[in-house]
């Protein structure tokens, strides 16, 4: 085994196709309180949605509220009255029976089981997240599961990190890569961490304004492999 012993990997949209279950699932909830998913609508649900997770991110709201706040905020944009509990509840459940396995991430978890050990980080509600799990099968590639509805802070918070090392038996944070498709929570959360990290950006081509730099970009799941043995390189030079 080489520098790196460990890698921590996102859940949603870097092994698990987050964006289609999302679609499929706030559509059903659209059609079931008399809101039509046309892709405007959807496109502005996702939007709006984003925007709460990254004010999860910075500690402006809770994840209670943000779970219930995206929904209120979105009907009241279309000027629809809606129990927004209950479209809460709709959603999660729906959500919960939706999991799609990214392309490559079977092949590469496989590789990588090899040669490290594996640990899911994710932000999420603890049963949805769970449900998806179990249902894609992609649990027995991981040592252990952190998701922040379980631990109880969400990355990229330094407590979430620190709680997961605690976890894992001996591990330094200089010994592991952090993989995920956030700047703003996997890739700020793993260099604040120590850890090395790779980003998974699927839409290289989108101007952005970068939160936090990676070691590493790479806009598929196939160019890991080599992401990670340039890490390898650049540890064996720092060391």
């Amino acid at each position: 085994m080489g520098i790196i012993k460990a890698l921590f990997l996102d859940m949603d949209d870097t092994i698990l196709d987050f964006e289609r279950s999302e679609r499929e699932s706030v559509s059903f909830v659209m059609r079931s309180f008399g809101v039509e998913p046309t892709e405007r609508n959807v496109r502005l649900y996702h939007e709006i949605n984003a925007r709460q997770w990254r004010l999860l991110e910075k500690g402006v709201y809770t994840r209670d509220e943000i779970l219930t706040r995206r929904f209120r905020l979105f009907f009241d944009k279309l000027n629809v009255k809606a129990d927004i509990f209950s479209v809460q509840s709709l959603y999660e459940s729906t959500l919960a029976v939706s999991a799609y396995v990214m392309d490559g991430a079977q092949d590469f978890l496989e590789r990588a089981a090899g040669k490290y050990r594996l640990f899911l980080a994710s932000n999420g509600t603890e049963y949805v997240q769970r449900r998806r799990i179990d249902l894609s099968g992609i649990g027995r590639f991981f040592e252990n599961i952190f998701i922040s509805g379980e631990i109880g802070f969400n990355k990229p918070a330094p407590e979430f990190f620190s709680i997961a090392l605690q976890k894992c038996g001996g591990l330094e944070a200089e010994e592991c890569v952090m993989i995920g498709d956030s700047l703003t929570s996997d890739i700020l959360g793993g260099r604040n961490a120590g850890m090395k990290t790779v980003y998974f950006n699927r839409n290289p081509g989108s101007a952005r304004n970068l939160p936090a730099v990676p070691d590493v970009s790479v806009n598929n799941l196939l160019q890991i492999d080599g992401a990670l043995e340039y890490i390898e390189i650049l540890c064996a030079q720092e060391a």
